[in-house]
């Protein structure tokens, strides 16, 4: 695209950005064993005609790799061989005991989703909802853990969540402001008003 656009030099800045997020969740994450990763489960929330479905990614996509780059390990990954979400019921969701459990929902609020499940009688029994760890995936128009731009800034915040003593050092906030000023040209006074504004507060912070 930068040869294409007669612009190879902002190509590679832009390319380098993503390769240093890479070495930054590397380096946060170095020499971790397996007992100091807790076990996350990251869920995709659904509703259709007023049906309520549960699914997880297939082993190979950008969300599970973003849940082992941040510190984590993906328990569903036996059950996600094929190559697209696959739907879990709540039987599976509790035998896999995860220590963390992270909500998205594309077609609307992750937040309101969590704070339903949160006093759902079958789901206040699961352990990561009583310890506290039943987390909406941050976003802003689009959710952070898909393959477009933002999964850079989506592997950060999610590092803070699992690893929040290793990755203590990101300022959330900053890279917000950096990363939509320098890929979409975005003033501060614009990216606090539009991306700013759509971002609950509990999602920048572990």
């Amino acid at each position: 695209l930068g040869a294409l656009f007669g612009d190879e030099d902002r190509a590679e800045k832009l390319w380098g950005y993503y390769q240093e997020i890479l070495e930054r969740a590397a380096d946060a994450t170095e020499g971790l064993t397996d007992a100091q990763r807790p076990r996350v489960l990251l869920l995709q929330y659904t509703e259709k005609g007023g049906e309520v479905a549960f699914k997880v990614p297939p082993a190979s996509w950008i969300q599970t790799q973003m849940v082992t780059l941040a510190g984590g390990i993906p328990v569903w990954t036996e059950a996600a061989q094929g190559g697209g979400w696959a739907t879990v019921n709540l039987e599976q969701i509790a035998a896999w005991d995860a220590d963390q459990i992270y909500i998205i929902n594309y077609f609307g609020s992750a937040v309101e989703v969590v704070k339903q499940l949160q006093t759902d009688t079958q789901w206040s029994v699961l352990r990561a909802v009583r310890d506290g760890y039943l987390i909406p995936f941050a976003s802003d128009l689009h959710s952070w853990d898909q393959p477009d731009t933002r999964w850079g800034l989506g592997l950060l915040w999610l590092g803070q969540q699992i690893q929040p003593e290793r990755f203590a050092g990101i300022d959330l906030e900053d890279e917000v402001y950096g990363f939509f000023g320098d890929f979409y040209g975005l003033d501060r006074a614009t990216i606090d008003s539009e991306i700013m504004a759509l971002l609950n507060a509990s999602q920048l912070q572990p």
